[in-house]
């Protein structure tokens, strides 16, 4: 893997947080917990959240957490 570096330089925190507790900025991307414990991508647009495909998500959603940072690459 050629390119990729194991540098870590202030990670994103990956820790779950309870929607009653705190969300995510409007119409940022970041991982959701459904009540039927599916994970996927999608983001909140101020009213509802929705899947990353723009479609409502139906169930409730519980839990989020930011993408982590993506790996530095050294061509």
């Amino acid at each position: 893997m050629s390119g990729l570096t194991t540098e870590h330089t202030e990670a994103t925190e990956m820790v779950w947080r309870s929607v009653d507790a705190e969300m995510p900025d409007s119409d940022t991307d970041v991982i959701v917990c459904t009540e039927d414990r599916h994970v996927d991508a999608a983001f909140h647009d101020g009213r509802v959240w929705r899947w990353v495909s723009a479609h409502r998500i139906k169930l409730d959603v519980t839990h989020w957490m930011p993408f982590p940072e993506p790996p530095e690459f050294q061509p």
